[in-house]
Formats: structure tokens, sequence, C-alpha cells
């Protein structure tokens, strides 16, 4: 399937530069992911976490076709001794028969100033009511999609991380999954 052509997506919301290949990036003598041609600045983990991808990732996950080949490509990772996995429907669609199930949230003011932290730390400008925009934006279009919707399933375990520390929400977690092995 071709992003463009099958889906409409438009070539300029890819990053500029070679198409999106991984490759080992070994700038600084370090090995680590990266754009193919991208050098250093661009390393994989920062381009998939960025706006662009982030927005184009909630746009394509409406389209039926995109989700259910992804689905089968992400069912293939689940392998003993387990997967972690995150997303916005693993429990409800893609692992529901998982021993632990967390629906993990915090207000929006949180989420907001949590995202612009993460593109802060990233080099990234931040314009705070466009993020918040954008965040309500995203949630809105995952909770009212028609597939996979953004759900809080009955058997998942809810945790409202605001005003907590990484550490704290890691610990109760841990917690819980001892519990359940």
């Amino acid at each position: 399937m071709d992003l463009e052509t099958d889906l409409g997506v438009a070539p300029a919301r890819w990053p500029a530069g070679p198409g999106p290949s991984v490759v080992l990036c070994g700038c600084n003598g370090h090995q680590r992911p990266g754009r193919a041609g991208a050098g250093c600045r661009h390393h994989v983990d920062l381009w998939l976490r960025g706006t662009e991808v982030t927005m184009l990732s909630s746009e394509l996950s409406q389209k039926p076709e995109v989700r259910s080949q992804l689905i089968e490509i992400q069912k293939t990772f689940r392998e003993y001794p387990g997967l972690v996995a995150e997303g916005r429907d693993m429990s409800s669609k893609l692992f529901p028969d998982s021993l632990v199930k967390i629906y993990l949230t915090a207000d929006l003011e949180e989420r907001v100033n949590r995202r612009a932290n993460q593109l802060r730390n990233d080099g990234q400008k931040v314009n705070i009511s466009e993020l918040k925009s954008e965040i309500e934006e995203r949630d809105l279009r995952d909770t009212q999609r028609e597939h996979s919707p953004l759900v809080k399933t009955d058997d998942s375990i809810l945790i409202d991380n605001t005003g907590k520390e990484v550490k704290e929400t890691l610990e109760f977690i841990e917690k819980l999954v001892n519990e359940k092995y």
C-alpha cells in the first residue's frame, strides 16, 4: 500500500529528504536508529514522536485498510514471555485477552505540559494553545472513529497519573504485573 497513491496522504506531510526507511546512524560513534540520509538530528524515535507523525497516525488510523494491515503486523509482535504494548486500542482490539490491561490517562493540562516538555527536549518550539488544540482534536477523532476507537475496556485498570511522577506510576504498574504473573 502506498500512502500517497492509495490513501491520498500528501507527500508534503512527510519529512524532507529520503523516505522514512530505517537505518543505523553512526553519529558520534554511536549506533542509533535514524532516517536514511537524515543524520543525527532525525533519529527515528524523535521523528516518530514528532507532531507531524503523531497527527498523521491519528488521521491514518481512521482508514480501515490501514488499521487492518497494522493490526495483522502488530499481532505478530506478541511472543513468549510477553509483550508490553502502548497504543490507543491495544486492550480493546489488538490484545483483548491480555492479563494486565491499563488505561493510562492524565488531565488535559498535564498531558499538554508533558508533550510540550517532550517536544522542547527534542529541540522543537512549542505553541501551547496550538498543542492543546491538537491534543483535543486527536482525542476527539480517536474516541469517535468507527474502527478501533479509543475506549477503556471493562477489564482495564484505570490509572490517572495527573500530578504523579513517572517512578510512582511505574512502581504501581510493576506491582500489578507481579500480581498477575
